[in-house]
């Protein structure tokens, strides 16, 4: 099949004061599988993970973006900007459950018929004492994707689909959900504090948080699992010498959160039981860089 595709994309920029623009943009991108999606052998992305089936006739997805924002610009450290955010999407990608017990492990993926993702964006960038920077990025949303026609999903469920083939293993719970590992919510802050009035060197505080977000659809009668909301905090130092010379370093994760999938049991009046658990440990680095 052809590789070639059109990604057209537009911006238009009005400026109707020196301290306020207004943007409107508009774009293409493409949403493509990688080769373990694509591949029938099953696999795990960590140790305790579930096993991932790829399928091949899984194809890419498209996104039609369309975005407004407006900003306005204090000075010329600070900053404030609102957006609204709208996407299209043409046969989304979604993980779906194989198995068809309760706290399903084997997953797969498909495309589902379409979906949306729309929501807001607020973001503030602002200089205090001349020694700290605060800034804020949040988005609110939400999502949808129809997942598979109820035609279709009539079919299979009435055994009218041969249950060996591929489609008769895509029996989703629900004809709809969210995008999967979409949240409802994502925050991200960062302070920082500038070791002198040049600010060649500083040291910040980078805070992230997501809410619940879909991580399998649930399959065979079996419901979603969820991710929940978790938050993870960096620290991060910065360091010029002159016009050729920067140094960094990190600790990121400082607090090495645990990260929790559940699974609601609608036997025992919809309570979340545990699916996994999983901590990512604390990562530490450092760089050197010296242009010549």
């Amino acid at each position: 099949p052809s590789t070639n595709y059109t990604r057209p994309s537009a911006i238009c920029l009005f400026v109707y004061h020196p301290v306020f623009n207004l943007l409107f943009g508009y774009s293409v991108t493409l949403n493509r599988p990688d080769f373990r999606d694509l591949s029938e052998f099953g696999f795990a992305t960590e140790f305790g993970a579930e096993r991932l089936f790829g399928n091949p006739d899984l194809g890419r997805a498209y996104i039609h973006n369309y975005d407004t924002r407006w900003e306005w610009y204090l000075s010329a450290e600070e900053y404030v900007g609102a957006g609204l955010f709208y996407k299209s999407i043409s046969e989304p990608i979604s993980k779906i459950g194989l198995s068809a017990i309760n706290l399903a492990q084997d997953a797969t993926f498909i495309n589902g018929e379409q979906g949306n993702i729309r929501g807001l964006e607020l973001e503030l960038r602002k200089i205090f004492l001349d020694t700290f920077s605060f800034q804020a990025n949040m988005f609110f949303i939400r999502s949808q994707v129809e997942l598979i026609k109820w035609e279709e999903l009539a079919l299979i469920r009435a055994g009218i689909v041969d249950r060996f083939s591929r489609a008769a293993l895509y029996n989703p719970s629900v004809l709809e959900s969210t995008v999967v590992g979409q949240s409802d919510f994502v925050y991200n802050f960062k302070l920082n504090y500038y070791f002198n009035p040049e600010r060649t060197g500083s040291v910040g505080l980078l805070y992230n948080v997501f809410g619940d977000r879909l991580d399998t659809v649930g399959a065979n009668g079996q419901t979603n699992t969820i991710e929940k909301g978790a938050g993870v905090l960096d620290l991060v130092y910065e360091q010029t010498f002159g016009e050729n010379l920067s140094v960094k370093a990190s600790v990121k994760n400082i607090l090495d959160t645990r990260f929790k999938v559940v699974q609601e049991n609608p036997l025992l009046n919809n309570r979340e039981e545990l699916v996994r658990s999983f901590r990512e440990g604390v990562n530490y680095s450092a760089s050197l860089d010296y242009k010549f």
